[in-house]
């Protein structure tokens, strides 16, 4: 595996974390009786606001070392910027509020886990239509990590699809384009202010529905300030960025989705945490299921290791 193939899969095992670790504070934010246009415009201004000092700082540490460089043509730069964060921000308004309506609707947490990580299908089968090439043994660790979701979301079998299930299937078509979007964008504008303006647009766009069908409440914001600003600073600021800067790396999109639907995992280590309860058989099935897949999706093509074995022996 390439160097910078390894960097980036740990960046996104990071943002899968990170992830993972959120569900635990949007359930404490619902339960607080916080809705769902208000949660997600709330968690992602705060985490563009918490961008804007970390692009300064950036920005003064390049001048002083010379690494600074003024683009040409700065009017065509900031067009870039600005198409870029539109496209990404509007799929992560999309898909983030998709999810929230769901739960709204009824779907199960489980049967909403399972659900939501099926971009890991969705990203090769669209990548398909865009001309993409995917290895055989690519879709073997597909298979794999599905059925790893399924044993580790999927407590018992649902009576049959429910009208939240299928607006769950819409978020993860949403965040699987989200996905694509941001593999074409990312090597292309500064990664900092791509996170930090998308962030902008979810929040933005978040408030007209928020304004128009919720009743926000100040009082109600603030009794759950803590789940609300982890949120914000920890799955939006840190995480997506990491997301961006990850998929930057060259990693292609299928690889970058199989790898952040380990969010499923870390979500169940922190909910046994909290809960101090260990995982059934069947989870921990799952979750092995699910590494091995990730593990085995990682290996470098027979021709390579071919290649490398002669170069090694030579």
């Amino acid at each position: 595996m390439r160097a910078n193939n390894a960097k980036g899969s740990i960046m996104l095992i990071f943002t899968a974390m990170l992830w993972g670790s959120s569900f635990i504070m949007q359930e404490l934010a619902d339960k607080a009786g916080v809705e769902a246009f208000t949660f997600n415009a709330a968690r992602f201004l705060i985490g563009a606001v918490m961008l804007v000092p970390v692009i300064f700082i950036m920005d003064i540490l390049r001048r002083r070392d010379g690494s600074f460089l003024r683009p040409q043509n700065k009017k065509e730069e900031n067009r870039k910027l600005f198409s870029a964060s539109l496209i990404c921000g509007s799929l992560l308004c999309v898909a983030s509020n998709l999810q929230q309506i769901g739960f709204a609707l009824g779907t199960t947490s489980d049967k909403a886990g399972f659900i939501t990580a099926l971009y890991i299908l969705i990203v090769p089968v669209i990548g398909i239509f865009t001309g993409r090439t995917i290895r055989p043994i690519v879709w073997l660790c597909i298979g794999l990590a599905v059925a790893g979701l399924y044993l580790l979301c999927v407590k018992s079998a649902g009576a049959g699809i429910a009208v939240g299930d299928l607006v769950m299937l819409a978020c993860a078509f949403a965040f699987a384009l989200h996905i694509i979007a941001v593999d074409k964008f990312s090597g292309l504008v500064d990664g900092v202010r791509l996170s930090c303006l998308q962030f902008l647009v979810v929040g933005a766009l978040s408030v007209i529905p928020m304004l128009i069908f919720e009743t926000p409440s100040l009082g109600t914001i603030a009794s759950a300030w803590f789940p609300i600003t982890y949120v914000g600073v920890f799955s939006c600021s840190v995480a997506y960025t990491l997301q961006i800067f990850g998929q930057r790396t060259g990693i292609n999109p299928t690889m970058a989705s199989l790898i952040m639907s380990l969010e499923s995992v870390f979500s169940l280590v922190g909910d046994c945490i909290v809960k101090r309860s260990l995982p059934t058989a069947r989870v921990a099935i799952g979750a092995v299921l699910m590494f091995l897949a990730i593990v085995i999706a990682q290996l470098p093509p027979l021709s390579f290791r071919r290649k490398y074995k002669e170069r090694r022996t030579y």
